[in-house]
This record gives structure tokens, C-alpha cells and sequence, in this order.
């Protein structure tokens, strides 16, 4: 059998390591640099009180129901909170559990973005632009 190429073609050697077969992790991880720390994402958190609330391994139907409504409440869809619930039962021997159940009767945190100077400026502006507005309206 012969290969139809021209001799300007280079001849290429397979790869010895495919694409579906990454670089071991050593080489990846010497090569890049490592990552910036954040705080816990609210998925693992949110693993960790599933783990927290298993009863030999089971998670009862109202913990279930407290959890699922928990989720919503951070932003998780329903699909996303039954994923991670069945994720945390089946790695539930390697995620550390939370061990406190209060998250159950309280909202999740609300970060505030703006500052309250930002507040005041921001409002003192709209303020400044509709009087703008109505003193041109009506004696323009």
C-alpha cells in the first residue's frame, strides 16, 4: 500500500499521547501557575450541608425539601440543587460536612456591591436630573 504525498510533505509520527489522554498531572501542574484562592463556592457549600444532613447515609424527604428550597434561595435551578444532592451522597465519605443545620432557617447572605457614599451620590444625581427635567417642562 503507498500513500499518496508529495516530497515536500514532512512525514508526522502519531502522538504518542492523544487528546482524549491529557499530560500526566505533574507536567500540567509545573507548567501553569497556580490558582488564585477564593472563598467556597456556594455549590460546595452547598455539598457540604447535604453531607451534613445524611442519617446513616439517607437524606429524608424534608431535609430534602429544606435543602432544594435552600438552593433556590442562593440561585441554584431545582435540576442544579438534585445534581448536587446525589453528588454529595455518593462522594459523602470525601466531602466534610457541615455540621450546623440553623442555614435551614436562615436566608443566604446578601452582599452589598455599592457602598453607601455610591448610594447617596447616585440618588442625589437621578434626584438632580428629574429636577432638571420638570423645571424644564414646565417653565420651558
Amino acid at each position: 500500500m503507498q500513500l499518496n504525498r508529495t516530497k515536500t510533505e514532512p512525514i508526522v509520527a502519531p502522538n504518542p499521547m492523544p487528546a482524549e489522554h491529557p499530560a500526566p498531572r505533574a507536567d500540567r501542574t509545573a507548567a501553569s501557575p497556580a490558582p488564585a484562592v477564593f472563598p467556597l463556592d456556594k455549590r460546595e457549600v452547598f455539598k457540604q450541608m447535604v453531607v451534613g444532613s445524611l442519617e446513616s447515609g439517607f437524606l429524608r424527604y424534608s431535609k430534602r425539601k429544606a435543602l432544594l428550597d435552600y438552593g433556590a434561595r442562593i440561585g441554584l435551578s431545582e435540576f442544579d440543587a438534585m445534581l448536587l444532592i446525589a453528588e454529595a451522597q455518593f462522594y459523602s465519605d470525601r466531602i466534610e460536612p457541615a455540621t450546623d443545620d440553623s442555614w435551614l432557617l436562615k436566608d443566604p447572605p446578601c452582599i452589598d456591591y455599592w457602598s453607601p457614599v455610591t448610594k447617596l451620590l447616585v440618588a442625589l444625581g437621578v434626584a438632580a436630573i428629574l429636577d432638571a427635567a420638570l423645571i424644564c417642562y414646565f417653565f420651558a
